[in-house]
């Protein structure tokens, strides 16, 4: 079976109003310099933030092409091709959402700080921080867990003696 039109418009238009409901903005969106762009453009570059996007297309294109061979898997050449196609031509809209975020981030930050955050990833630290930022999140990260999970076995055994000794003289 391949989806109509009219069922994957809605599919598409349905999930497009609930992400809308849930990151609507709730400011009003404000001016902002070129200046001020740019500078958001230059820390975000610095932070690689426009890259963490650059696997949407192809992963919502996957996630169609999925959805098409499922439901008609003799057509899977014929949907591979269109959906190349299709994501091949929404590659120029890519740059919306970079836009989009440079607008998000020019509401947080005034042009005077994004200024400020744009000489330090200029810096010679600030560079290092953005190479090294990735990694060390994730040895955080793991760290934080390894250190979460000797604390669960602690607080086991805690509870467990704490247990033992109130229901040892009841008995």
């Amino acid at each position: 079976m391949i989806f109509d039109r009219k069922t994957i418009t809605g599919m598409v238009v349905g999930g497009l109003l609930g992400v809308a409901s849930v990151y609507a903005p709730v400011v009003a969106q404000e001016t902002h310099s070129e200046e001020h762009l740019k500078n958001v453009r230059e820390v975000m570059s610095g932070l690689k933030v426009f890259n963490s996007f650059d696997q949407i297309i192809p992963t919502m294109a996957e996630q169609a092409r999925a959805l098409f061979v499922r439901n008609n898997p003799a057509l899977a050449a014929e949907i591979e091709e269109a959906t190349t196609n299709a994501a091949l031509s929404l590659v120029e809209r890519r740059r919306d959402l970079d836009n989009e975020v440079v607008k998000i981030w020019a509401d947080r930050f005034t042009e005077d700080q994004i200024r400020t955050i744009a000489e330090f990833f200029n810096s010679e630290a600030g560079q290092r921080f953005a190479a090294e930022s990735g990694p060390l999140l994730q040895e955080s990260a793991v760290a934080a867990k390894q250190w979460g999970d000797g604390l669960s076995v602690e607080i086991i055994d805690l509870v467990r003696k704490d247990l033992e000794d109130k229901i040892k003289p009841a008995q």
